[in-house]
C-alpha cells in the first residue's frame, strides 16, 4: 500500500476495516467474566470483515450508528472510513446503555 493511500484512509477493496475502542467500552468488555469477554470480542472482532452482520440494527435518531446483540450484553457501534468505532458495550436488559450513549453525546 502506498503512503498516499494509508494517509488518505482509503483501503484496498477487502481489507479489514480498522477497529477502535473508547475506553470506557474496553473497561466494560474487561469486567466480564471470560466467557462472555470471548463472545462479545468475537464478535466485535468479526465486524472487521462483516460490518453490518445480518441482526444488526440501525439506532433511531442517530445516523450510522448500529447495534448488535451478544447473549445479554449490547454493542453500539458506527462504521465510517475504513474504521469501526466501538462506542458502548453494556447489558442489554435494561436502558443504561442508550442512557450512557445519549450522555456521550457523540451521535
Amino acid at each position: 500500500m502506498s503512503e498516499k493511500e494509508e494517509t488518505s484512509g482509503v483501503r484496498p477493496h477487502g481489507s479489514p476495516l480498522q477497529l477502535r475502542i473508547r475506553r470506557d467500552a474496553a473497561k466494560s468488555l474487561s469486567r466480564l467474566s471470560k466467557k462472555h469477554r470471548h463472545q462479545v470480542a468475537g464478535r466485535v472482532d468479526a465486524l472487521k470483515s462483516n460490518p453490518k452482520p445480518h441482526d444488526s440494527e440501525s439506532l433511531t435518531g442517530y445516523p450510522g450508528w448500529l447495534r448488535i446483540d451478544v447473549g445479554e450484553y449490547r454493542v453500539i457501534y458506527k462504521v465510517e472510513g475504513g474504521e469501526i468505532f466501538i462506542a458502548i458495550i453494556g447489558s442489554r436488559n435494561d436502558d443504561k446503555v442508550y442512557r450512557e450513549f445519549r450522555r456521550l453525546n457523540i451521535g
